[in-house]
């Protein structure tokens, strides 16, 4: 990239600055009662690398494209971000704030992920500075609104958005530079929209798989059940896609994790009564997660993967099992359909006539 003079400091300071947002741990501070240890230690951390992930922005934007160069279509943005910011603003409700918030950085990282299959190596650099430089003013703007006296969550809210936003404009920046220099840069922490959807989905039909019985419990197994969903929630807190989870299903299993620990600990008759009421809300939980597979970019995906499997069936012979590639494209479907998951998790000399019905009942499903 002759017109960009030397990619060496801008990914040295992008690579900085993921490390640095990487250490940073939103989970840790779910726990904490005081809230001027999250401002202090969660809010001004933030606020510091989205400075600096601005200042890096604004440093590529000037020494890599001339601002007028600037794809006009990405001036849309400006508008859909300030009107769902309006939005924001009015909503009181956390949960209802966390949704507006996602639906915020949800549009970021999909105008991102567009920018990163352009060909034109100069321009998609310039124009992911812009839309980065403008997503983190954004962020910039919410930290530096709250206090100490914003409540825990809050703050937990808008930080971890606001982690995220750096972590996948750096990433994108990085990996964009090193390709158009002809430099080996694929990050590995950069990951489209799908390719996380996909990670969230498989740890949420894992989670599922572990907690729900096939059968329904009797009385006689809450007490059993209810441990093993403890430690199967402190498994999915500890996963590395947990920065990555939607803030409502992070809030929805904190409340169904207290409520558990309560009866476990503190209920000495085990009243079985509010241990069903329980289950049953822990049920209703897990559908909740399943519902991960109406994102945009997952019914895409899952409808293309579903008809090219199905036109792989008439192709082949039935007796033999489907090929390596094709089973792994079908493992990312994992979390969609129970019986599904049983073929995904069957063994790999599984013939393709086992799939048959599945398939076309899925297919009939996206049709």
């Amino acid at each position: 990239m002759e017109d960009f003079p030397d990619p060496t400091q801008p990914l040295s300071e992008l690579h900085d600055l993921v490390q640095a947002c990487l250490i940073i741990n939103t989970r840790q501070f779910e726990d904490e009662e005081s809230t001027q240890t999250v401002y202090a230690d969660l809010i001004q951390a933030l606020t510091h690398q989205i400075k600096g992930a601005m200042a890096i922005s604004d440093n590529i934007l000037s020494s890599f494209e001339p601002a007028d160069s600037i794809d006009p279509a990405l001036d849309d943005a400006l508008v859909d971000l300030a009107t769902a910011i309006k939005s924001s603003d009015s909503i009181p409700d956390l949960s209802g704030k966390a949704v507006v918030e996602h639906e915020i950085e949800n549009h970021f990282a999909e105008r991102v992920d567009r920018l990163m299959t352009r060909k034109e190596a100069g321009q998609a650099i310039a124009d992911l500075a812009f839309v980065g430089k403008m997503e983190l003013e954004h962020k910039r703007k919410r930290l530096e609104s709250l206090s100490a006296n914003n409540e825990v969550w809050e703050m937990i809210v808008i930080a971890a958005s606001a982690r995220r936003c750096v972590l996948k404009i750096a990433t994108a920046l990085e990996q964009a530079i090193a390709t158009a220099c002809g430099q080996p840069g694929e990050s590995e922490w950069f990951h489209t929209e799908l390719e996380q959807s996909i990670r969230v989905r498989q740890l949420y039909a894992s989670f599922r798989k572990n907690v729900i019985p096939a059968n329904p419990p009797g009385d006689d197994q809450l007490a059993d059940l209810l441990g093993k969903l403890e430690v199967q929630i402190y498994a999915v807190m500890g996963d590395e896609c947990y920065e990555e989870l939607r803030m409502g299903d992070r809030l929805l299993l904190r409340e169904i994790q207290s409520r558990t620990a309560q009866w476990l600990q503190t209920d000495s008759n085990k009243d079985v009564g509010a241990a069903r009421n329980l289950w049953q809300d822990i049920q209703g939980f897990v559908e909740i997660l399943s519902s991960v597979s109406m994102r945009a970019e997952l019914q895409a995906h899952d409808r293309r993967t579903v008809l090219d499997a199905s036109r792989a069936y008439t192709n082949q012979d039935p007796q033999e099992p489907f090929s390596e590639q094709l089973r792994k494209r079908l493992a990312e479907l994992a979390g969609l359909d129970n019986e599904l998951d049983s073929l995904i998790h069957s063994d790999a000399g599984t013939p393709a006539e086992a799939w048959k019905e599945t398939l076309n009942r899925l297919r009939i499903h996206f049709n």
